[in-house]
C-alpha cells in the first residue's frame, strides 16, 4: 500500500545520501526524506476507511525501504489505547534491519511516556528474541524513556543482559549500549564507571562509550575528566 505514491516522492540527491547511512537495509531505499513520510504518514491517518486495511496489511509485501517507516510512522501517531498500539509494534519487529527504522520507531512511541509499566512490560518480554535490532529496539526504549530512579537499576541488568547474548558481536548494537551508557552518565556516573569497570569485557562499547561521554554537550568538564580516566584501563 502507498506504494506508488512513495515512488513518486523520491528525491535522487536524498538518495545517494541516505543509502550511504543505512547500509544494513534488506529493502532497496528508494530515497524519501523523513518529513515527506511524515506528512504522507498523517494522510494516512486522517483516511479513517484506510487505516484499518493500512493496519492490516502484510508487511512482508512491502518492497522498499520507506513502505517499513511509513507504517511505523503512522503506528507511532495512532490515538490507540496502548495495548492496540503494541500490536502493530509488534507485527513490524520482525522487518527491523537497520537503525533508521529502529531508532524512528523507539523514539516515535510518546505513548510510553504515559503508559511506562506497561510498555516496560513489553519491551521486557522482546528481549527474548536473538534479532538484532529486536535489541537494539529495546535499548533506544530504554534510553529515550527510563533512565530514572524508578527503572535505572532494570536497565543495567538488563544491558549486561544483552551484552551476554551471542549477537553481541554486531556493530549497530554495541553501538546502541554504548550510547545508552552515555546518556545515563548524565545522572548516573557512578553507577556508569562501576558498570563499565565490573560488567563490560567488550573493549570496543568500553572505549565507544567513553567517548560518547567525552564528546557529550550534556555532561560537564569535570565529569568527562573522570570519564577519560577510565581509558587505560582496558
Amino acid at each position: 500500500m502507498y506504494y506508488d505514491k512513495i515512488m513518486k516522492l523520491s528525491d535522487t540527491n536524498y538518495l545517494k545520501f541516505t543509502s550511504s547511512l543505512i547500509p544494513t537495509s534488506k529493502k532497496p531505499i528508494v530515497g524519501v526524506r523523513l518529513p515527506v513520510l511524515r506528512s504522507l504518514a498523517k494522510e494516512v491517518i486522517s483516511k479513517k476507511e484506510e487505516l484499518v486495511s493500512f493496519l492490516e496489511q502484510d508487511l512482508s509485501n512491502s518492497r522498499v525501504f520507506e513502505e517499513i517507516m511509513l507504517y511505523i510512522l503512522v503506528v507511532t501517531s495512532l490515538k490507540y489505547p496502548v495495548e492496540e498500539v503494541i500490536k502493530y509494534v509488534d507485527k513490524v519487529l520482525p522487518y527491523l534491519d537497520n537503525w533508521s527504522t529502529t531508532d524512528t520507531l523507539a523514539t516515535s512511541l510518546k505513548i510510553t511516556k504515559k503508559e511506562k509499566e506497561k510498555m516496560m512490560t513489553y519491551i521486557l518480554s522482546k528481549l527474548d528474541s536473538d534479532l538484532v535490532y529486536v535489541n537494539r529496539f529495546v535499548i533506544v526504549m530504554f534510553l529515550a524513556y527510563y533512565l530514572e530512579d524508578n527503572y535505572i537499576d532494570v536497565v543495567f541488568s538488563k544491558l549486561e543482559e544483552v551484552m551476554n547474548k551471542v549477537i553481541i558481536t554486531d556493530y549497530y548494537l554495541k553501538m546502541a549500549i554504548a550510547w545508552c551508557l552515555s546518556i545515563c552518565y548524565i545522572n548516573y556516573s557512578d553507577k556508569v564507571i562501576m558498570f563499565l569497570e565490573e560488567k563490560v569485557n567488550d573493549t570496543f562499547i568500553y572505549h565507544k562509550t567513553i567517548s560518547k561521554i567525552v564528546e557529550s554537550y550534556r555532561i560537564s568538564i569535570e565529569k568527562k575528566e573522570i570519564a577519560k580516566a577510565l581509558r587505560g584501563k582496558k
